[in-house]
């Protein structure tokens, strides 16, 4: 425990919104952030998460472009060591 992840994603400049989840093995959602498009500019975007306590965790990504579609990008999934 007590370890930080910074995630880094490098983002298009089509893309207007970009929306990520981090959900526990509970479905309980831990982090749920928009990122709108002024911030976006720089070509990326990075974010930290430091897990509450041990178990498996999944980052949801997903991004509006300009066509206003929901595009799902992908997920993570962080697993904690078998002892």
């Amino acid at each position: 425990l007590n370890k930080t992840y910074q995630f880094n994603i490098a983002i298009p400049k089509s893309v207007k919104q970009l929306h990520y989840q981090i959900i526990d093995q509970n479905k309980k959602e831990l982090t749920d952030k928009k990122v709108k498009s002024a911030e976006l500019e720089k070509g990326y975007h990075t974010f930290s998460f430091t897990p509450p306590y041990s178990g498996n965790f999944w980052l949801i990504i997903s991004v509006k472009c300009e066509d206003k579609k929901d595009v799902v990008c992908g997920g993570l999934s962080l697993l904690e060591l078998a002892k």
